[in-house]
């Protein structure tokens, strides 16, 4: 029953015109997305494999909680993100997902690099990665272009603790011991060179960026990273500066000349002067 219910209320979107559809989702996607979660309050809260209704999985098979995470079956998760995405990797590239949490963004990725390219998936949280696992094996066509890396992203490669509650886990000074690597040094032992990085760590952002300057300078990927607290906006400024890196917000459509103080959590574009 659980995985029909993203069905039906697909139906239903559906009895809408076409037209009136795209509008609610152009003009109010976050009242869609209420609506999305409103509808599944009765789901239950355990995690269930379902069909995606609709966004750029669709069709495809995904786990998650279903009453928690409805953005994920009904395509309206992080939609700017998905936008950048399709804008910024191409066939035949490599994106790095740092802090691939169920792997629905490096499932979107996998889609658009094609068979030549690859997503590596960063992921230390145990029951996150073996749920990418899972997401990975129930859509074999994507299964090869995926490397799921059980692994913190910092600033350097070693071991660190790592607090590991399932959204919001971070590297700290408590929790379980995890294996760490810096994007530097995962680029040179592994020949990998990402044309885009994704960076999603809950306030990790000030190591991850600390452990990546070369490959800013030389590779020069294109960025989103969603900036947690103020040392990492400010670490995140000082590498737009440093390398020379344009950026915008997701919720403006035009180029930032500075990023500004800290405001909160905000998702960023950065791509290379």
């Amino acid at each position: 029953m659980r995985e029909h219910i993203p069905a039906v209320l697909h139906r239903l979107e559906q009895a809408i015109p076409a037209s009136a559809r795209q509008m609610l989702k152009r003009l109010m996607p976050s009242l869609v997305s209420r609506a999305h979660h409103l509808a599944l309050a009765a789901a239950p809260g355990d995690w269930a494999q379902a069909t995606v209704a609709d966004g750029p999985l669709r069709g495809r098979r995904f786990t998650c909680r279903l009453r928690f995470e409805a953005d994920y079956i009904f395509g309206t998760h992080e939609p700017q993100v998905t936008i950048w995405l399709e804008r910024h990797l191409g066939a035949g590239q490599v994106m790095f997902d740092v802090g691939a949490h169920a792997g629905y963004t490096a499932l979107i990725a996998a889609q658009i690099v094609g068979e030549g390219g690859r997503v590596v998936a960063f992921e230390p949280n145990s029951a996150n990665a073996a749920l990418i696992a899972e997401n990975i094996t129930a859509n074999p066509d994507l299964s090869r272009r995926v490397r799921l890396e059980p692994l913190a992203v910092t600033d350097r490669s070693g071991t660190a603790l790592f607090d590991g509650r399932e959204t919001t886990g971070h590297v700290a000074d408590r929790g379980s011991a995890v294996g760490t690597v810096s994007l530097d040094g995962f680029v040179r032992a592994t020949g990998l060179a990402p044309a885009l990085v994704k960076l999603d760590i809950e306030g990790g952002e000030t190591l991850a960026l600390d452990g990546m300057g070369e490959m800013l300078s030389i590779r020069r990927p294109a960025l989103i990273v969603e900036i947690h607290d103020a040392a990492a906006h400010e670490r995140f400024s000082r590498a737009l500066h440093e390398h020379r890196y344009r950026c915008w917000v997701e919720d403006q459509s035009a180029e930032l000349t500075a990023i500004g103080s800290w405001e909160g959590r905000r998702v960023f574009l950065a791509l290379p002067a």
